[in-house]
């Protein structure tokens, strides 16, 4: 129990520091991901508004990944589309790795 609770608060934590990342436009794309954005038409908006949204959820935590610890990241557009991406979060940056 005590260690699901860890992960929650870790989890509520990370969402919090990407939102305020998001806002502040504190972020980038990695070339994959910007291609894969290109490829599926979605607008840099779509990313900033469903990423920034408290609606946002961790739906796998990676802690070992090589690039740093990362999450994939459950979000969704304004018109209710769902995205998907890995977010890692480096100092006063985050980063998106394609999902």
């Amino acid at each position: 129990m005590v260690a699901l609770l860890r992960g929650f608060q870790y989890s509520r934590g990370v969402l919090e520091r990407l939102r305020a990342l998001m806002t502040a436009g504190r972020y980038r794309l990695t070339l994959h991901a910007e291609e894969e954005r290109d490829a599926d038409e979605i607008t840099i908006d779509d990313i900033e508004e469903a990423y920034s949204d408290a609606a946002s959820e961790i739906i796998e935590d990676y802690p070992d990944d090589p690039r740093g610890h990362s999450a994939l990241v459950l979000a969704f557009t304004k018109a209710r589309e769902p995205l998907h991406a890995v977010w890692s979060i480096h100092e006063n940056m985050a980063k998106c790795f394609p999902g």
